[in-house]
């Protein structure tokens, strides 16, 4: 049976600075002053709290790709005119620009290349709306750890940083709630339900997952939520303790099993015992694979011990197929002979019922397919095509380039002597999960620009994110990184409107999650 986790989401911070960002529910550790670049006029967030003035704090650096393509989204003007001095004037917007070794004049400028400057709408050309200061003494005072950082405080100076939150960025009913405009109860969920295709049956762990109490003047006592599976709901309770404002809580959610296609949906139905409209749920599917045609052509070829190996073919519904096993040869140990670096074929026919196709082999001396030399023998191993010739399945056995054998493809064994692989008439292997991931979050989803990927591993890993497309072809390759907390955000804005899959790839293995481009 396969087993998945819901994935629970703890915010982890890429080590650019020394300093770590501030926690949530924390206070403004000491002031912020300045001069606006602009007009020179003199600039006091703790003032404006002492106003009562909710205040958002925008820390950025001018050549920061990402920072630009924030601030080119007309975001935070459009809050400041809406709800700042000349709106309802509720709240106050700072832009800070912390990093010391870029000059003031790169502000008021497109210095790094960006088309137009950062006190003016990209959008209009007209001034922003909001102050900009020049203060790099406050990337140690707010903890800065990577550019963009955006920070929420509440009038008494409790902070909330944006990036925390799932999607946080660009959800205008956070930010209403979180700047106290609309002080309904509110909260967000910080993990994601599986989107896999299955064989056997999938079994999820029960997990714990994180809540964000981002209202900003409402404990949350209580709440329930609703998992919906194909129609069905379960109910899911929380009863304390108290989530305080900005404040970070936890619910247990019971693990369940699925053997067929399944949609799945986690959202909020009611807080503090009033009905609640939280514009937030989690969403996910569980489908089955599909054979793609009835009859193929299995394939294999042998290495120079062909006695050792034995193997059968069963679809997941326990109905064998066909299996083998070959001569010795006369030389020492049983190499060589007639059935020695040799193709087998064999022609099945597969139940229209079926999902996948499972391979077992048995090699009795337990060192695998390694007896062949790559310049004289073809690659041993299992191939499988359709009735027309065409692949269905590569060889499942994968080898370096000196032909010694490495790997049986998506399942990360370093030797066989008894392993099943799960084959699909239709798709690949499914790779085995990482273990050593225990996080894995991107956001916002859908997207529009900019893609943050946050990933926790047990242990500093290599690892390689790839980007691929709705039809299986890799478009975009983010880099290779050795990390054991990794955050980041990359330009996604070129990629065309459409469904993809981010990959992070190991030498073990590798994870996917699904985003949608805008």
């Amino acid at each position: 049976m396969k087993k998945y986790l819901l994935l629970s989401i703890a915010f982890l911070f890429m080590g650019t600075f020394a300093t770590a960002q501030l926690t949530n529910g924390s206070t403004l550790p000491g002031n912020i002053v300045g001069n606006d670049v602009v007009s020179d006029a003199p600039v006091d967030v703790q003032a404006w709290l002492d106003e009562g003035k909710s205040v958002v704090i925008d820390v950025f650096a001018t050549w920061c790709g990402p920072c630009w393509s924030f601030h080119a989204t007309g975001w935070l003007d459009a809050f400041n005119e809406a709800y700042g001095p000349d709106g309802t004037d509720q709240i106050r917007i700072l832009g800070v620009e912390s990093d010391g070794s870029t000059p003031v004049s790169a502000i008021l400028t497109n210095q790094f290349g960006q088309p137009g400057s950062w006190v003016t709408s990209p959008e209009t050309g007209d001034p922003i709306t909001y102050n900009i200061i020049d203060n790099p003494g406050a990337a140690s005072t707010l903890g800065i750890a990577y550019y963009p950082t955006l920070y929420i405080f509440k009038p008494d100076g409790t902070v909330i940083e944006v990036g925390s939150v799932p999607g946080g960025r660009y959800d205008e009913d956070f930010w209403n709630s979180a700047l106290g405009i609309d002080d309904k109860p509110n909260m967000r969920m910080a993990g994601s339900l599986p989107n896999v295709v299955i064989c056997q049956d999938l079994d999820v762990d029960a997990t714990t997952l994180d809540i964000f109490n981002v209202s900003q003047n409402t404990p949350i006592s209580s709440f329930t939520m609703d998992f919906m599976m194909n129609g069905v709901v379960e109910s899911v309770e929380y009863n304390g303790p108290e989530i305080a404002p900005f404040n970070t809580g936890s619910v247990t959610i019971p693990g369940f099993s699925v053997s067929e296609q399944s949609d799945l949906s986690l959202a909020v139905s009611n807080i503090n015992g009033e009905a609640a409209v939280v514009d937030q749920e989690l969403s996910g599917a569980v489908s089955k694979f599909s054979v793609a045609t009835e009859k193929m052509t299995v394939v294999f070829t042998t290495d120079y011990y062909p006695g050792e190996t034995t193997w059968t073919l069963e679809d997941d519904l326990g109905n064998f197929i066909i299996g083998d096993s070959y001569t010795d040869g006369p030389d020492a140990y049983g190499g060589g002979g007639d059935d020695a670096h040799t193709s087998h074929k064999y022609e099945i026919e597969v139940s229209s019922d079926a999902s996948c196709l499972n391979f077992k082999i048995i090699d009795s001396f337990g060192d695998g397919l390694i007896a062949w030399d790559p310049s004289e023998n073809d690659p041993p191993g299992i191939e499988i095509n359709d009735q027309w010739g065409n692949p269905v399945k590569d060889n499942i056995v994968e080898f370096d380039a000196n032909g010694n054998w490495t790997n049986i493809t998506g399942e990360g064994f370093f030797r066989f002597s008894d392993t099943d692989v799960t084959v699909n008439a239709e798709q690949s292997t499914a790779v085995t999960n990482i273990d050593e991931l225990s996080i894995f979050n991107t956001y916002p989803n859908p997207v529009v620009d900019d893609l943050t990927i946050e990933l926790a591993f047990d242990e500093n890993i290599d690892f390689r994110m790839d980007i691929v497309d709705a039809l299986g072809n890799k478009v975009k390759t983010l880099g290779t990184q050795t990390s054991k907390n990794f955050r980041s955000s990359y330009d996604v804005s070129d990629l065309p409107s459409g469904m993809y899959t981010l990959a992070i790839v190991t030498k073990d293995g590798q994870n996917v999650s699904k985003f949608v481009k805008m």
